[in-house]
């Protein structure tokens, strides 16, 4: 288009009065006609005739020069949008209604609330979950999905696809609405999907991602490190990496460097994030899960009668101690060792000091306070002959 400028003319005071009257005459004949036709303003007059027509022409190009490099930021700024058909003037809009559902079999449930609620991203996927994407458009026929990043499609229909993010982080998707009639697409759009991994609940797992889980978390309790990186690469640790950095962080005399005031918070944080690194490079679709021992306290003790809800109930009755779990709280044999299930042939290092030089008295990788002579995977519901806290829950807390 063709953009017009009505300038007005303004003068100079630092040119006024510097014009000598000789060059007022030989600059008059380059006026047009008309221009001399016009009356004198005041500002023409109090502007040397001279200079009056070399100071509008240098407006008149400032202010064009000004408006073509406005113009050329609003065109270079403005938002790209794709029209693909003549038609698509009439769904441009209708983009601003493509509504983008992920859903996958945890989030699916029932009461379960979406990411986007708590989360800084609108989309978000787990890592190696299977996703569904569903859209919707208003006018719309099919919506057909793009995704970048090499991640697997299982299926796709008129409106949904399924897709399994196999890295983190953000990932573009791009959506196409095609014409109910002509199956032309007429507009498209994209989203970013965030990935993570999503740690969940040891019981609100399925049963296969528990058993995947259980099964990953074994090897790394019976593998150790050195033949662990050989198979699995530089990131894996086996129990035994982690036993004693635990044993450094917390079991030295001088003080507890994991467990008082901050380094709960900091050193756990990063110490589960290492093991989960570990299960990954043995199973890249884990993550670690944990135990919600509140969930106990709720279904277990709240009502109950019993003077230890721990010892009488929650041991003998909780999933998390399911042989195929992780086996029993409080085995009864003499050693109170795991004697079935997936941990019974779990053991803890032997001659020990020659790795860590923390061990109990035995020479066992554990706490010097430890006094326990058997190198297995032992439990009990006493310390030292004592009942300690029944079971903790969130009145506890709340109190």
């Amino acid at each position: 288009g063709v953009v017009f400028l009505s300038c007005p003319r303004f003068p100079s005071p630092s040119l006024q009065g510097t014009t000598p009257m000789s060059d007022v005459e030989e600059a008059r004949p380059l006026l047009s006609s008309r221009r001399e036709e016009v009356p004198p303003t005041g500002s023409d007059l109090d502007f040397p005739p001279s200079r009056r027509w070399i100071w509008r022409v240098t407006v008149v190009v400032a202010v064009g020069v000004t408006c073509a490099l406005g113009f050329l930021s609003v065109a270079t700024t403005s938002p790209a949008t794709t029209l693909l058909s003549s038609t698509a003037a009439a769904y441009s809009s209708s983009l601003a209604t493509i509504e983008v559902r992920l859903t996958d079999k945890y989030t699916s449930k029932a009461g379960v609330r979406p990411a986007s609620d708590f989360l800084p991203w609108r989309h978000v996927a787990a890592a190696y979950e299977p996703t569904t994407l569903d859209a919707t458009c208003e006018d719309c026929g099919a919506v057909e999905f793009t995704f970048e990043g090499g991640d697997s499609i299982s299926a796709s229909s008129s409106s949904t696809a399924e897709v399994t993010f196999k890295t983190v982080g953000e990932h573009l998707v791009r959506v196409k609405a095609l014409d109910a009639s002509t199956g032309e697409v007429v507009a498209e759009d994209s989203i970013q999907v965030m990935v993570k991994y999503v740690r969940r609940e040891l019981r609100s797992l399925s049963e296969k991602d528990r058993e995947r889980f259980l099964a990953v978390l074994h090897t790394v309790y019976t593998m150790p490190t050195e033949e662990g990186v050989v198979l699995y690469g530089e990131r894996y640790r086996g129990i035994e990496h982690f036993v004693r950095k635990h044993l450094y962080g917390a079991a030295s005399k001088e003080c507890d460097h994991w467990h008082d005031d901050a380094g709960i918070m900091t050193h756990h944080m990063a110490f589960t994030l290492e093991l989960e690194q570990s299960l990954q490079a043995v199973d890249p679709a884990v993550s670690v899960a944990y135990w919600d021992y509140t969930v106990d306290d709720v279904v277990y003790c709240q009502g109950s009668e019993s003077s230890n809800c721990w010892r009488d109930i929650v041991m003998l009755q909780s999933p998390v101690f399911r042989d195929d779990w992780f086996g029993a709280a409080s085995p009864p044999n003499r050693g109170h060792y795991v004697m079935e299930g997936l941990w019974a042939d779990v053991t803890v290092m032997k001659d020990a000091s020659s790795y860590s030089s923390l061990t109990n008295s035995y020479g066992l990788l554990r706490s010097p306070w430890n006094t326990n002579p058997v190198a297995r995977f032992t439990r009990h519901y006493q310390v030292l002959g004592g009942n300690w806290e029944s079971m903790v829950g969130c009145s506890i807390w709340a109190s």
